[in-house]
Order: C-alpha cells, then sequence, then structure tokens
C-alpha cells in the first residue's frame, strides 16, 4: 500500500467522521504504534473536523467493561461533537479470557454505545479484527466502516507527520493578564489612589501585599497546619485533585486564595510548565451553572481569548489549570438546594478525573486539573451529601476503578487569628510597637471587642475605627459596620456626584426596600425613590426619563 492509498483511508475515515456525529462506529487497523497517534493528529489539525474533539481512551485490564465505564464519563465532556479513538486494547492485556471478556461487553453493550452522540474509533490489529467478528459479531456487523493504515511505513510516517503541530491558543495574553494581577497586588495603593479598577475583585478589599498574615487551618483529622503549607502539598498530589476551604465570614478566605493565587501565577510565569493559575469568582453568578458557556465567557473576559470548549478540554486533558473559585457560598445563597447540588457537580468537572481515568495508560501517572474551593462553612453541604452527589453518576469509576480520594472533595476548616497573628497584622499597619500595644490593650479591655478581632476581616475594621470609638465601652460588629461605613463614604466623597448625608440616606431607603419587597436581598431600579435635589452635588442633573 503506497502513501496515496494510504492517503485515501485517511480522507475515507475523515470525511466519514463529519457526516456520522451520533453513534458512529468505526474500525481502524494497524501494526506500528505511531500510526494512531499521527493519524488522530491530522484528524485534529484537520479544518474539516473544526468543532469536534478527539479523546484517546487507553483500555487496560480494569476498563473491561469499557461500554458501562463510557456512560460514566460522557456526560462529564458535554454534547458537542466528540470522536474517541479506542487504543490499547491488545497491548494492555495480556490475558486471552480478559480480552474475550471484554468483546462479550461489546457484543452485549452495542446499543449503549451506539445510542450516544459520539463517534469511536476502534484500533486494532487485522488478527484481532478477526476475533472481534467471531466473538462479537453482532458488534462487529454495526461497524460503520473499516480501514486499513497497516502497511504505512517510517519514511511515510515522516511525511504525513510535517505541520501537525500547532498553537491551541496566544499564550502571551494569558500571561499579560498575570503581570498585571501581579502589579496591582504589589502596588495596591497606587491602583487604589488613581480610581483604576482592579482585574480581582476581592483584592480591592484590602492590600495583602503589605499586610496579609499567614493563616492557620485544620483538616479533617483534626490537624493544624499552615495553610500555605496544606495548598503546596495539594498541588503537588497526584491523589487530589478537588480541595475545598471552608471559614466563616471574615475569617480570610478569598484573602488567601488571592494572596496564593499571586504565588502560583508568579511561579508559572517563570516556568511555563507550571500549571496556569485560573481564579473564578462565583459572586454575582445565579442560577444554574453551565460549565461549559461558563469557562468560555471566563477566557474571553478575563483575557480576550475566543477559545471554544474543545480547546478548553484539550487543555484541561493534559493539566494546564489550578482553579481558585471564590464566592461559593455566595452563589449558593443565590440558589435553592438543588441547583446548589447541581453547580458543585459541574464544577467538579473542571478536573476531568473521569475523563483522564478513561484516557490514560494504565499504570501510567497523569497531570490532573486542580480544584481549590472556598465556602463559608453553613453554605456547605455535609460530606454524605458530597459523596451522593459524586456517586449519582460515577458510581462505576467511585466504587470500583479509581483511588477514592480523587473524587473525595476533602474539606479543612480555617482557624481564626490567635494572639500572635493578631499582634502581628496591627503592628503591620502601624509598624509601631507602642501604637501597637495601645491597640491591643483597648481590645483587650473593650467588652466583645477580643472576640471580634479573631477574623481579618472586623480586625481591619477595628484598626481603622479605633479613633472613632474608644470612648465607647460595648463595641459589637454594627458598630465597627457604621464606624468603617462612616469612614468609606467620607474618603470616597470626592469622587460621588452624590453629598455624604445623600449616600446614608439611598442606602438605608433601599436596604428597607430590600429587607420588604425582596426574598433574595435584590432590588430593581424602578423600586427607588427617585434621587433628592438637596443630596446631589453642584452642577450635576437628574435625568429624570431614567425613572
Amino acid at each position: 500500500m503506497n502513501i496515496s492509498s494510504i492517503e485515501k483511508q485517511y480522507q475515507e475515515l475523515k470525511t466519514e467522521l463529519k457526516i456520522c456525529k451520533i453513534g458512529g462506529i468505526f474500525v481502524a487497523l494497524y501494526r506500528n504504534k505511531e500510526v494512531p497517534k499521527l493519524i488522530m493528529k491530522l484528524l485534529e489539525n484537520n479544518d474539516d473536523l473544526e468543532g469536534f474533539f478527539q479523546f484517546p481512551l487507553y483500555i487496560d485490564e480494569k476498563k473491561v467493561p469499557f461500554p458501562i465505564l463510557f456512560e460514566q464519563t460522557f456526560e462529564q465532556i458535554g454534547n458537542q461533537s466528540n470522536i474517541f479513538h479506542i487504543l490499547g486494547i491488545e497491548e494492555n492485556i495480556s490475558s486471552e479470557a480478559i480480552k474475550e471478556a471484554f468483546l462479550g461487553y461489546l457484543q452485549y453493550a452495542r446499543e449503549r454505545l451506539k445510542a450516544k452522540p459520539y463517534s469511536l474509533v476502534f484500533w486494532i490489529t487485522p488478527e484481532f479484527e478477526k476475533k472481534l467478528f467471531l466473538k462479537a459479531p453482532d458488534f462487529h456487523h454495526w461497524v460503520f466502516g473499516t480501514y486499513d493504515f497497516t502497511a504505512i511505513n517510517n519514511d511515510e510516517l515522516k511525511s504525513l507527520t510535517s505541520s501537525v503541530n500547532k498553537e491551541l491558543f496566544d499564550v502571551q495574553k494569558i500571561d499579560k493578564y498575570l503581570e498585571k494581577v501581579i502589579w496591582q497586588y504589589q502596588n495596591w495603593e497606587t491602583v487604589k489612589n488613581n480610581n483604576e479598577s482592579f482585574l480581582l475583585e476581592p483584592m480591592e478589599r484590602a492590600d495583602l501585599y503589605n499586610y496579609y498574615i499567614q493563616s492557620y487551618c485544620i483538616d479533617k483529622e483534626g490537624k493544624k497546619d499552615l495553610l500555605a503549607n496544606l495548598l503546596a502539598n495539594f498541588v503537588e498530589d497526584s491523589k487530589q485533585n478537588f480541595l475545598t476551604l471552608l471559614g466563616d465570614f471574615g475569617t480570610g478566605k478569598s484573602s488567601f486564595s488571592i494572596y496564593y493565587f499571586i504565588e502560583l501565577s508568579e511561579k508559572y510565569l517563570k516556568n511555563k510548565n507550571k500549571r496556569i493559575p485560573i481564579f473564578i469568582s462565583l459572586k454575582n453568578y445565579r442560577g444554574k451553572l453551565n460549565i461549559e458557556k461558563f469557562m468560555v465567557r471566563e477566557f474571553y473576559e478575563k483575557f480576550k481569548i475566543q477559545i471554544n470548549f474543545l480547546i478548553f478540554q484539550q487543555l484541561a486533558l493534559e493539566g494546564k489549570f489550578i482553579f481558585f473559585i471564590d464566592g461559593f457560598d455566595e452563589m449558593a445563597s443565590l440558589t435553592d438546594q438543588e441547583i446548589t447540588f447541581q453547580n458543585l457537580k459541574e464544577l467538579t468537572k473542571l478536573s476531568f478525573e473521569n475523563v483522564l481515568f478513561m484516557t490514560s495508560k494504565q499504570d501510567e501517572p497523569y497531570k490532573a486539573n486542580k480544584v481549590f474551593l472556598t465556602s463559608r462553612t453553613h453554605y456547605f453541604l455535609t460530606e454524605i451529601q458530597e459523596k451522593n452527589i459524586l456517586k449519582a453518576d460515577y458510581t462505576i469509576l467511585y466504587r470500583n476503578y479509581a483511588t477514592k480520594s480523587n473524587y473525595e472533595i476533602t474539606r479543612i476548616k480555617l482557624k481564626e487569628f490567635n494572639n500572635n497573628q493578631i499582634r502581628e497584622y496591627i503592628h503591620k499597619h502601624t509598624n509601631n510597637e507602642e501604637i501597637t500595644n495601645q491597640y491591643l490593650k483597648i481590645i483587650d479591655d473593650t467588652y466583645n471587642l477580643k472576640e471580634l478581632s479573631t477574623r481579618p476581616l472586623l480586625l481591619e475594621m477595628i484598626i481603622k475605627t479605633i479613633p472613632i470609638l474608644r470612648d465607647k465601652n460595648n463595641i459589637n460588629p454594627a458598630d465597627l459596620y457604621k464606624a468603617y461605613t462612616d469612614i468609606w463614604i467620607e474618603r470616597d466623597n470626592w469622587r460621588s456626584h452624590m453629598k455624604s448625608q445623600g449616600k446614608r440616606s439611598f442606602m438605608w431607603d433601599m436596604a428597607v426596600k430590600m429587607f420588604k419587597l425582596s426574598g433574595d436581598f435584590s432590588l430593581h431600579y424602578s423600586k427607588l425613590d427617585k434621587p433628592n435635589d438637596k443630596y446631589l452635588k453642584h452642577n450635576f442633573e437628574i435625568l429624570y426619563d431614567d425613572y
């Protein structure tokens, strides 16, 4: 068979795959082990198959019940046009009895495979094709076409291999984005004073570069450790891909996520073999999450990269990413329990763990994505609920074929500040030992302030409001919030068209209406009263038509 006949076989296979998007079963014959990889690469780069995604599925003795495992995997991939290449049947299964068992599964589960919205290409030798015909005749009868690549030699391989590698997207755009995020992190005051927007919205709350204090956490065995140490272990652990940080309001979950996101961004920019860190905020996301559409939108909004989900999947299956997911609890507060369950399940897909299990060679370690999620403790699910979500669709993999810890959402609890951390935090702000001791004495001598100071968010408020509240004998969170918002209103007064008194009146009116008229603390602008002229600064015209 010469090069033109090989090209003909390739063109015919490509055409059939393009036409047959649902339930296509094909057989490709080969002898040289490099041929399947080459043909897959050629198909992948062919413009005629744009919008299709190629998956190599490596069969071994753990994956003999292939049709059942395939069912458990395909939902995680999505409903776009996909082509699955079934490889390693003869190389990875030494026992003839187990090979026959594999053929038996194909024979009796053929209808399951044919019903899926994908095409499957089985790469086998001519000798194994005869066994397929004898042991799984009904399955063989449903094969759409057989394509012969057995006669290709090394010179022909080299000829066909040219121009098969190409960049999936412009990684420089991600680099520039991360460089700017790092610059904003390190120059927080400058960004704030210039009234610029932070690329990471949670970053604008505090100057973490100058004032961040290392946090401690407790794992499910009750062991205490630096949170940064635990994350470093998580990043390197090949058996764990999903980690959840739980903590109450104001304990520093988002601050730590930003701090460690910056650290990994710096490492990635120095070494492109590291995972690309992606920071995702769910704060304002409401409703049911569709991870495919969500990630396409994130790439465009963050990096100005127009990427389809097929390309994202290809990168994800190479373990290219570590995702920092912030604000799951805030998203959960805007939805009901059922949608929260579904959204968590969607987020677990970012590791592509099930797909990697199916696409990896036997006993070959694979690099999976990492997912680090933060949530308030009381918004999150119980351990039983978590496992039920994961087992619902991945029972076979979860129980029998994969390392259980990979699928389990490992949870850690953030510890509140201790005395040493409180002192360190105050000293970073004051840069004066005497003033630090004065602040600590006020905290110790004021009822309830000691307890409030264990939360980083409230401690920051305490530091900024002590000059205002030092004469009060009893300080509660409401006092802190009021004093802190008063500072904020006056500090940013120069930016506003509304006077400080007007802001307070407007916010009070909106809060009352949100409480009375809304069940989810949202309010349509038409429900608000028209602005009062006396609350607006001079030379500002009200556009009443907007109301």
